[in-house]
């Protein structure tokens, strides 16, 4: 996005929170682009869900996910993987409330995903 944190949060984190106001448990979507943006995300308890997208020629959502990780932790929080970084981010996803879309090449590296959430759950 190309508003600071700080113009975001007096022009339409009030309007944001009023939207979700009235909900119990919410779900927000963004990129990784707009990842400065979730500690104010964050910071609104009625959104529970965090789903982050990944952007090209931005880092990566399991990348930004790491970044933020201390204001995300009591949120759920979505993103796409691969299996490499999926690996790679395993002490984070251990230990965090993580949904991980997963979409396979081929067969093998389906059956390999499959080895690793048999593995690890």
């Amino acid at each position: 996005t190309m508003l600071s944190p700080e113009t975001y949060e007096e022009h339409f984190l009030p309007a944001l929170k009023e939207c979700y106001s009235d909900c119990d448990m919410g779900m927000l979507h963004t990129h990784t682009l707009g990842a400065r943006m979730l500690p104010l995300f964050a910071g609104i308890d009625n959104i529970q869900i965090l789903e982050i997208s990944n952007d090209p020629n931005a880092a990566r959502a399991s990348e930004v996910y790491r970044q933020y990780h201390d204001v995300l932790t009591e949120k759920v929080v979505v993103l796409r993987a691969d299996y490499e970084e999926i690996l790679a981010m395993r002490d984070l996803f251990e230990d965090t409330k993580t949904v991980i879309w997963y979409s396979a090449k081929d067969e093998e590296d389906a059956k390999r995903a499959m080895e690793l959430v048999e593995k690890y759950r």
